[in-house]
């Protein structure tokens, strides 16, 4: 499960940063919750409270998931920080719904105006688009990050922040594993 909503939102960043273009925004961070972006695990290790990591070899991916805390008066149900060749690219962050307008104000402060909205109403015009969220979105010259909510109130919110070269890493190999498939399938046909 996990697997797949990385992937989902990896393909949400992807898409996003093609139909926006170039970086507008000028306020992105260089790390998150204190470690930065490129970190090792060792280095991301130090920093985590109550936390566990697992690694794949063959993907050369490690990652870390650190378990239910508070960022002010918000509670993260879990966060997931994602290792590639030893170095952080991507943390994704879950937290209660009831906290969206918190976390919103909270990262215009911080960060800015997000490049792109989609306002509470519209969510449940748009129930099947983008996993069923609203979201608010950054793209700035080395980091994506978003911050999304479910339509239905018992639905967890998510932040992500990935580095945008990260990004275009995966979409590289994932066009590559497409043409493999699609070569196997006209060889098996």
């Amino acid at each position: 499960m996990r697997n797949s909503i990385i992937s989902a939102v990896i393909i949400l960043i992807v898409v996003t940063q093609y139909a926006l273009g170039a970086s507008m925004w000028t306020k992105e961070p260089t790390s998150v919750r204190g470690i930065p972006f490129g970190a090792s695990v060792a280095e991301a290790k130090k920093k985590l409270n109550n936390h566990t990591c697992e690694t794949n070899k063959a993907a050369r991916e490690t990652r870390c998931y650190e378990r239910h805390y508070k960022t002010g008066r918000a509670v993260v149900d879990g966060s997931m920080y994602l290792f590639k060749n030893d170095k952080l690219v991507s943390v994704l962050m879950e937290f209660k719904s009831s906290d969206y307008d918190y976390l919103k104000e909270i990262f215009i402060q911080k960060y800015g105006d997000p490049i792109e909205t989609v306002p509470m109403e519209e969510r449940k015009k748009i129930k099947d688009l983008y996993f069923n969220n609203g979201r608010l979105v950054w793209i700035g010259d080395n980091i994506t990050m978003g911050l999304s909510i479910g339509v239905d109130n018992n639905e967890k919110g998510s932040i992500y922040y990935t580095l945008n070269s990260y990004i275009r890493e995966s979409s590289r190999e994932r066009k590559k594993e497409e043409e493999k498939e699609k070569i196997k399938a006209l060889n098996d046909i």
